[in-house]
């Protein structure tokens, strides 16, 4: 080798950490060399790559001198794939050319036998009268009919396999074309110098972050209402577009967010200060252009006490700055990496590949949640703590109950040692029946002239469960926000918050209740508006 000419190295991708939005790729490469320096070439790596996260490390003895790295620009074709459709295009092109060839051949056996048959059976004054005969015509019809349908058949069987062929290479034309035809490839290539004292064999890792591929949680929830018992099993959807598959690498899902900057950041001074409108740009001009005798001294001076006065208040003030909404951010534990066991495939091709993390059983709580006024359905609900020792990350959930699939929902990011809820459905054995009972309005007084709203429900709820069931129901009355408006609840009496009811700042009452088996339970609920007589109210 020369030590003044690189030379390309075969690597193969290892291992692979994936995190939210990036990953960083462990290539090696086995090579060997004789005693001298030497420069060693990693290309075709790809074009999102971290320059600056570029590492090598390697083993053999040898010293590791310096590392390079930079972009190389070219027009070629570089995935396979597309390589595949242009040989594919030029195929099937020759293939149009082989059944157009073919279809002017038998369009000319039709002209010529035409033409013969023409001859034969054609009447001229230099006829013989044996040409004449009858029989010949006769079997020369015959002969023209079956020749000429066979070459029919021919033509039209060899023009609809024209059609067919034509439309496959107009798919294909339009795969390149989504492909990026007439794009500028960039790659980058790192170039490793090395020195070895002696020759032998020597093992090169090279590491780097690059873009684009990510990983996100995706859960499966089992739940046994018999047992009380709670499968997770946590899975992973991770997808990647590097131009390269990974294919029997070690891979590794990093709940670390790296795009965040790892330094704490620091407030700066807020200032606060009137806002002075500013002039119009008359007046603008004025303050630029004083009239003669008048010097510009005098004129804010007198501005001054025309804003002092007031007199300008019609003056049309600036609008004060709006304010940016902020995206709400939420903190995770330290980070934690899940080692997947075995070897995994992942193509380069943005589709999601799922693979299994860690499965989980925990102890579950389960009770009954309904909300008749909005759908009377009590939907089962399983309260269960996160025992392990790693966050679940925010992603959708396949909700299970007795090995039957029951529901989709999301499990939001729950830290170790933190409750988690999750729906598992409707459960058709409790029946929620919620009714209107009766809806008056009463006129009082004759000074005062009042009026009042009056509503009133109920709630039955029965449970075919061979056990009592707990259950929370939830209702409400209206908010006012008018103080010639009042709300009052009638039934059932609330004057705090007990352990089976409360009522919030919103006038939502929860009620925490046991219902036994095949007892129905009935809740009343009703409540009285009172305002003003004559006004219209909304919202009622």
């Amino acid at each position: 080798m020369e030590a003044n000419k690189p030379v390309d190295v075969e690597s193969v991708i290892e291992s692979v950490t994936v995190f939210g939005d990036r990953a960083q790729i462990f290539r090696k490469a086995a090579v060997t060399l004789k005693a001298g320096d030497h420069r060693l070439l990693f290309a075709g790596l790809p074009e999102e790559l971290e320059e600056s996260s570029v590492q090598v490390s390697g083993s053999g003895g040898g010293v590791l001198k310096d590392i390079r790295t930079r972009q190389v620009y070219f027009a070629d074709i570089p995935e396979s794939e597309r390589r595949l459709l242009y040989k594919e295009k030029l195929k099937i092109e020759d293939d149009l050319r082989v059944l157009e060839d073919g279809i002017n051949r038998a369009r000319q056996e039709k002209k010529f036998l035409e033409s013969i048959v023409g001859r034969i059976t054609g009447v001229t004054e230099h006829s013989l009268p044996g040409e004449l005969d009858p029989d010949k015509w006769i079997g020369m019809i015959s002969f023209h009919r079956s020749q000429a349908e066979t070459l029919d058949r021919e033509i039209r069987e060899q023009e609809k396999k024209k059609r067919d062929t034509e439309e496959t290479l107009q798919v294909v034309i339009n795969q390149i074309a989504v492909s990026g035809e007439a794009r500028e490839w960039v790659k980058y290539q790192v170039e490793v110098l090395i020195f070895l004292p002696a020759a032998g064999d020597i093992s090169l890792t090279l590491s780097y972050i690059t873009a684009g591929p990510s990983w996100s949680p995706v859960y499966n929830l089992r739940a046994g209402s018999e047992d009380s018992t709670m499968t997770l099993e946590y899975n992973a959807l991770v997808r990647q577009n590097t131009l390269e598959d990974w294919t029997g690498v070690n891979l590794k899902l990093s709940t670390a967010r790296p795009q965040i900057s790892g330094t704490v950041p620091e407030l700066s001074a807020w200032f606060v200060n009137i806002i002075r409108p500013m002039p119009p740009p008359a007046l603008q001009r004025m303050m630029t252009a004083p009239a003669p005798g008048i010097s510009m001294k005098k004129m804010a001076a007198r501005m001054d006490d025309n804003f002092e006065s007031g007199a300008m208040e019609d003056m049309e003030e600036e609008a004060p700055e709006m304010e940016k909404a902020s995206a709400e951010v939420v903190t995770g534990a330290a980070s934690v990496v899940f080692v997947i066991p075995g070897k995994s495939d992942v193509k380069s091709d943005n589709t999601d590949y799922q693979v299994s993390i860690v499965k989980e059983n925990f102890k579950a709580e389960f009770s009954y949640s309904t909300v008749p006024k909005l759908a009377p359905y009590a939907y089962l609900r399983a309260k269960a703590e996160n025992a392990s020792e790693y966050p679940f990350l925010p992603g959708p959930s396949y909700i299970y109950l007795d090995g039957s699939f029951v529901a989709n929902s999301r499990l939001d990011f729950t830290a170790p040692g933190e409750e988690f809820w999750t729906s598992l459905g409707v459960d058709e054995g409790m029946k929620v029946e919620y009714k209107l009972l009766r809806r008056f309005i009463k006129k009082e007084g004759v000074i005062g002239k009042k009026e009042s709203c009056m509503y009133e429900y109920s709630t039955a709820i029965t449970n075919n469960k061979k056990q009592p069931q707990k259950i929370t129901v939830k209702d409400q009355i209206p908010v006012s926000n008018n103080q010639d408006i009042t709300v009052k609840i009638l039934k059932p009496e609330y004057k705090q918050d007990t352990e089976t009811l409360t009522k919030n700042s919103e006038n939502i009452l929860t009620w925490t209740l046991s219902v036994k088996p095949k007892e129905p339970l009935t809740i009343p609920f009703s409540f009285i508006v009172e305002y003003p007589a004559g006004v219209r109210i909304g919202g009622l």
